[in-house]
């Protein structure tokens, strides 16, 4: 209702602000903008003929091929599917209304009457059928009204009328018969319980009171076919007809007015088709033609219009209006027959364009405005970029005067390109022009005088003029592109120059001057391109600099200052190209304070063109890509959209003024942007947000009456509490807070209690709250919206969420988890016990085994060890003499015992240990040298095996026996020395053979060489003809610029004698200058075109010797390679032409390209081409998935079948004794196959020219 009401006021604020687009006409000031949808932002289809807002905000589009909700962002189509009972009858819809307990009711063509209920997105159809009198008419449904009794009035293709009751969902004929009634097109209810009803034939009024239906207006003819109905505050009619116009009648059906099109008149009603009206809630009438839209102006009873333009993105969507609808917000909607529709608020109707209208003159000529100038009169002056040249405009008739530059005309303005206007207290208006100098106004008007650069005292520094700025005294100053800050003295000594002097640190520090100020306590700045804000002691001619110093956070946020104004309490502000604005605190000593305002605090961007304060202390910004206000009071930025009307193409440096009643203009691209800050949109109260779709695992969700699995009961936004299935990887939440003014413009915050700790924000284009793998639990959804940055947030929209457990996480499971553990708990106990029992009697077992043991040891002579790995500790029965006499020995690590075997045994006898300890082997086993008594070794052999080990498998005790086995040890050695000896004879026997196959590989390793080196030769031989082209190339400029330092050398030093002669004069200074001037422009241009030529042949000789891969443009270094190539085509006709996408990137090595492509080229050249005076050879480059395709084709002699099967083998030419090496095809070949891991093939015939075909992967790393 807030916002209701504010639109009303605002619409009414506009008629009292703007009276010039009162008084109607065809709009040549923007102030009605249209935000247009259409099929590329989702609409189902062009044809928007119905339009409805239901009790939750949703905005539902009846088209002809579906029925459309819109939140704002996206859109949903519900359509007819004759598998689904509950679907749509039709999808051509032709009529929407509102229906109790959120229904809605849908009129269809040929599907009969639909209820659709948007809590379930269920659909009932109700037909025709024809054995039921109480069933519908017909099923073409034409109009609808919803009555206050809840009934509902329906009108068919049948003609005459029915009453529908939902509770017993049977139809009653009433009213007269359908031959009289006709079709019924419109109806409206009116206070008292009546109806007007408009159809096919004519009008007709139902009264109550009286049961009474009667024709109304039945002998004006033009009312025998009507489409549309629209009642006015004051009981009166208004009638939109077929053929005849707008008709308006007073309550009793009288003739007040007809409104017909007049060809020629703007300001009349566009066409005389009238298919819509709307009579809004603020006073409007809105009418909708098949030519165009249009307001009704009562004061002036004429028309304010309206007509799609393909070059306005803010005009309607089409011509063709199908239907208007205001929603609860006083939004204006528009369905159009062929462009969707458009959405406009009345709002922004505060907001003007001053732009050009085609041929309208008295619209701007063109619409970018450089410059603008507000004179006393209130009128503008202004300076229009795409020679425009200088406008003189009235708000209220438009341009009254233009002036251009006319080349026969020399007391014409001097340029076209005007870039800052001025008028000085004497009443002379000056203005700047790029190029071209300042141009004066005679305050006759008969002309303009022109000040320009020259060499005489007096004139200007430069002819770009940036700035033009009056100083309290009333005197002009001028900042320049490149001629520093021009004072102007009077007709008699003109102005006065101030330039940079690099050896006067107090001169200025650059030349390229954007803005000039003067505060009221007498200091005057000045705003340079590079070199920061400057301080001017007017006195002493004498600047102070004040620059950005890195790291400071008080100095000045950026080096190119665009505007510096002073606001009423004496704070001065500075706009910058890149930094934003900052406030500047001035101090007694001079020193000077930078707080700055970026992107970080607000602002659309930081590049600043224009700077103004209003009448309340706002300052209002215009940066490159939009309008920004900031109140020093508060800190708080606002920005303003399209959806404000404003206007978001950018605004230039200075281009702005204030009206003494308080309006600010911004010039810019567009235009210029007019508004009285006063009388802007205000932000309304937040809305409430609604949930608009759930999906589950990345998957929308389908209501449970359509997927029995579904955990939706109903729509997501007609539910509080949900509960959710386990095992979720992800669950996501979109919504929307339905404004539609502003929906990118809206700030949301979401937070899901039980999860999150903090709100999350999101801005209007990011509308989803989005989780992963929740564990299960219960959950609260928290989400709000805001209207922008500032502001607080609107009530909460809350869905309780319950995340289910998995099956395993029941109650039940857990029971059964319990028992089982019991189960498992007694279980290991009995294994437990039976394992304990297990181990006794092995360990008995093994006690008896050793006594067995002992007796057999005693027999054999072998000894028995038990081995404690523990603690290191062994027993011994059966001792071994010769090793040592102790029945036990304690071994403190591994190395102790390690040192009483043979070194050269050690390694496999740990190995063996190891493997035996980790349970890798099934016993334990080696034969070894260990120490005797005597310091000398014998053999011994050690058999063993794990008796206990522990959890993880590793050996914790080990029994085993050791032998003596030295004479079975010497008999081996034995052996092993005659096996040495016949190993020794085979060895002799292969030497020979061994030699001979070396020498072979030898001699083919020699040839591979010589294959590489003449490779290599064949690149080098590349290169140096690369190196040569470079020398070609680049000897002419080097030449030309030679000839011109000598020229200049020599009139330097005649310079030198005649100064010291004494007799230099200006004429003498001049010509030399001018000298000068060209001969260093001469040497620098052929520098400049050597350097060019250097880093292409550079960039390419360095790929051809370089391995590296990297990323090239494709195109762009193939012309490169071309380039390099230059001076070996230089002396032929041949062309080379290529063809590749712009946007082709691959990674590949650059250098192996180039060799390919050269090596190519010149095989045309040398061979292809023979004989043929114009070859032509084309490049083509054709992109896949992951491969791009290299096609190179010539119309050369071709090639027979045998030569083109041996073309790619190493040494094969048709040139030989020519100078060919039979390697370039074979380089080529190499390249592709092996380092670019590519395919070639080869296409050709005798007289057919040749193509190469080249396939590659696009990363060839």
């Amino acid at each position: 209702m807030m916002r209701a009401i504010a639109a009303a006021c605002l619409a009414c604020a506009w008629l009292l602000v703007f009276p010039a687009l009162a008084q109607g006409g065809e709009a040549t000031i923007d102030s009605v903008r249209f935000r247009n949808f259409g099929i590329s932002s989702g609409l189902s289809q062009v044809t928007a003929r119905a339009l409805l807002q239901d009790e939750r905000g949703f905005l539902w589009i009846g088209t002809q091929d579906g029925l459309n909700r819109f939140d704002g962002y996206n859109f949903k189509v519900y359509s007819r599917d004759r598998r689904d009972a509950s679907s749509l009858g039709d999808n051509h819809i032709t009529t929407l209304v509102r229906g109790d307990q959120g229904l809605i009711w849908i009129g269809t063509m040929s599907g009969g009457l639909n209820r659709l209920d948007p809590s379930n997105d269920q659909i009932m159809v109700y037909r025709n059928r024809p054995d039921a009198a109480d069933s519908l008419a017909a099923d073409g449904v034409v109009s609808l009204l919803k009555m206050a009794s809840g009934s509902l009035w329906v009108a068919t293709t049948a003609g005459g009328l029915q009453s529908f009751d939902p509770e017993s969902a049977l139809f009653t004929g009433i009213g007269p018969a359908a031959s009289r009634l006709g079709v019924i097109r419109s109806m409206i209810a009116l206070p008292d319980g009546g109806v007007w009803l408009g159809g096919t034939r004519g009008l007709w009024r139902y009264q109550p009171e009286q049961d009474q239906w009667a024709p109304v207006a039945s002998d004006l003819a033009g009312l025998s076919d009507i489409q549309a109905l629209a009642a006015d505050r004051d009981g009166s009619l208004w009638v939109g007809t077929t053929r005849s116009g707008l008709w308006h009648l007073d309550a009793e059906g009288r003739e007040l007015m007809q409104y017909r099109n007049e060809p020629g008149r703007s300001d009349a009603l566009p066409d005389d088709q009238v298919r819509a009206l709307l009579y809004t809630r603020s006073g409007q009438l809105w009418v909708g033609t098949m030519n165009g839209l249009a307001i009704h102006q009562p004061a002036s009873d004429h028309f304010l219009t309206w007509r799609y333009d393909a070059g306005d993105a803010g005009s309607p969507a089409g011509n063709r209006i199908a239907s208007l609808y205001e929603d609860r917000d006083g939004l204006i909607w528009i369905g159009s027959w062929t462009g969707g529709f458009s959405i406009h608020n009345p709002a922004t109707q505060v907001v003007r364009l001053i732009r050009n209208h085609g041929r309208d003159r008295t619209s701007l000529p063109a619409s970018p405005v450089r410059a603008l100038w507000m004179d006393h009169d209130g009128t503008l002056w202004m300076g229009i970029l795409e020679g425009g040249g200088l406008i003189h405009y009235d708000l209220e008739r438009g341009v009254l005067q233009r002036w251009v530059h006319d080349p026969g005309d020399p007391d014409s303005l001097a340029g076209d390109v005007v870039q800052s206007i001025a008028r000085t207290p004497d009443g002379r208006l000056w203005v700047g022009t790029q190029g071209a100098g300042i141009s004066r106004m005679r305050t006759d008007g008969s002309g303009f005088d022109h000040f320009k650069r020259g060499d005489q005292p007096g004139s200007l520094g430069d002819n770009v003029i940036q700035v033009l700025y009056i100083d309290r005294a009333g005197e002009l100053w001028v900042g320049s592109e490149t001629g520093g800050l021009a004072h102007w003295l009077g007709e008699e000594r003109g102005f006065e120059v101030y330039r940079n002097d690099p050896a006067d640190p107090r001169s200025l520090q650059t030349n390229s001057i954007y803005s000039i100020a003067e505060t009221r306590d007498g200091s005057f700045w000045v705003g340079t391109f590079g070199a920061g804000l400057a301080r001017f002691d007017r006195s002493k001619g004498q600047f102070e600099h004040f620059r950005e110093e890195p790291g400071n956070l008080t100095s000045i946020s950026h080096n190119s200052v665009s505007i510096v104004t002073e606001t009423h309490d004496g704070v001065m502000w500075v706009g910058t190209q890149g930094g934003g604005i900052n406030r500047v605190d001035r101090f007694a000593d001079g020193t000077l304070k930078f707080t700055a305002i970026g992107k970080r605090e607000g602002l659309g961007a930081e590049a600043i063109g224009t700077l103004i304060e209003d009448r309340n202390g706002i300052l209002w910004i215009g940066t490159t890509v939009g309008v920004n206000s900031y109140d020093p009071a508060t800190r708080e930025v606002r920005s303003f959209s399209a959806s404000d009307g404003m206007d978001k193409s950018g605004y230039f440096i200075g281009s702005v003024a204030r009206g003494e009643d308080g309006m600010i203009y911004f010039g810019g691209l567009r235009g210029v942007l007019a508004f009285d800050p006063e009388h802007l949109p205000q932000r309304g109260r937040a809305p409430r947000v609604v949930l608009t779709e759930l999906r589950l695992n990345n998957a929308p969700v389908r209501l449970r009456h359509m997927d029995p699995d579904s955990p939706l009961p109903r729509a997501i936004h007609a539910v509080d509490e949900l509960n959710l299935p386990p095992g979720l990887s992800s669950v996501a939440l979109d919504y929307s807070a339905m404004d539609f003014a502003n929906p990118d413009g809206l700030r949301y915050a979401y937070r899901l209690d039980g999860l999150d700790t903090e709100w999350i924000q999101s801005a209007g284009l990011s509308r989803t709250a989005a989780y992963t793998n929740l564990s299960p639990g219960e959950y609260l959804l928290r989400v709000r919206a805001k209207d922008g940055e500032g502001g607080d947030y609107g009530p909460e929209t809350r869905l309780r969420l319950s995340v289910s457990p998995p099956a395993w996480r029941s109650n039940g499971a857990i029971a059964g988890y319990v028992a089982v553990f019991s189960l498992l708990v007694a279980g290991l106990a009995l294994i437990t016990r039976r394992r304990w029992e297990r181990d006794r009697r092995a360990a008995e077992a093994v006690r008896r085994s050793e006594e067995r043991l002992k007796l057999a040891l005693w027999g054999s002579r072998d000894e028995l060890w038990d081995l404690d790995l523990r603690t290191g500790r062994m027993d011994r029965e059966n001792i071994l003499p010769i090793i040592s006499h102790a029945a036990q020995v304690q071994f403190k690590s591994r190395e102790q015992f390690l040192k009483q075997v043979h070194p050269d045994d050690q390694p496999d006898v740990l190995n063996a240990l190891n493997q035996h300890v980790l349970g890798e082997s099934e016993f334990y086993e080696n034969t070894f040298r260990m120490r005797t008594l005597d310091g000398t070794w014998c053999w011994v052999l050690s058999r063993g095996f794990a008796v206990e080990r522990d959890a993880q498998g590793r050996a914790l005790r080990m029994v085993g026996t050791s032998r003596d086995v030295s004479a079975s040890a010497e008999s081996a050695e034995a052996l092993r020395r005659l096996n040495d000896e016949l190993e020794q004879r085979v060895e002799e026997r292969t030497r020979a053979l061994r030699l001979s196959n070396r020498e072979l590989q030898f001699t083919l390793g020699e040839l591979k060489n010589m294959q590489k080196q003449l490779v290599e030769s064949e690149k080098m031989a590349a290169l140096g003809g690369l190196v040569a082209g470079i020398a070609h190339e680049i000897n002419t400029p080097l030449g030309i610029g030679v000839t011109a330092a000598s020229h200049l050398e020599d009139a330097t030093r005649e310079l030198m004698k005649v100064i010291a002669d004494g007799r230099i004069t200006r004429s003498t200074l001049a010509a030399y200058q001018n000298d000068a001037l060209s001969s260093a422009q001469l040497i620098l241009s052929n520098l400049r075109r050597a350097g060019q030529l250097i880093k292409s042949f550079k960039q390419v000789a360095v790929d051809q010797s370089s391995e590296q891969a990297r990323e090239i443009d494709l195109k762009s270094y193939l012309e490169e390679v071309l380039v390099s190539l230059g001076p070996a085509l230089k002396k032929t006709a041949h062309k080379i032409t290529i063809s590749c996408p712009e946007d082709l990137h691959v990674r590949t090595f650059p250098g192996a390209i180039s060799q390919i492509v050269v090596n190519l080229v010149m095989n045309s050249v040398i061979h292809g081409f023979e004989g043929i005076a114009e070859g032509a050879i084309r490049i083509e480059c054709q992109s896949y998935d992951e491969e791009w395709l290299l096609l190179y084709r010539d119309n050369g002699v071709g090639m027979s079948e045998e030569v083109r099967q041996r073309v790619f083998d190493p040494f094969f030419t048709t040139k030989r004794g020519q100078g060919g090496s039979g390697l370039g095809l074979h380089v080529v070949y190499n390249l592709v196959t092996q380092l670019l891991h590519g395919s070639l093939d080869c296409i050709s015939s005798p007289g057919q020219g040749v193509e190469f075909q080249i396939q590659m992967p696009k990363r060839a790393d």
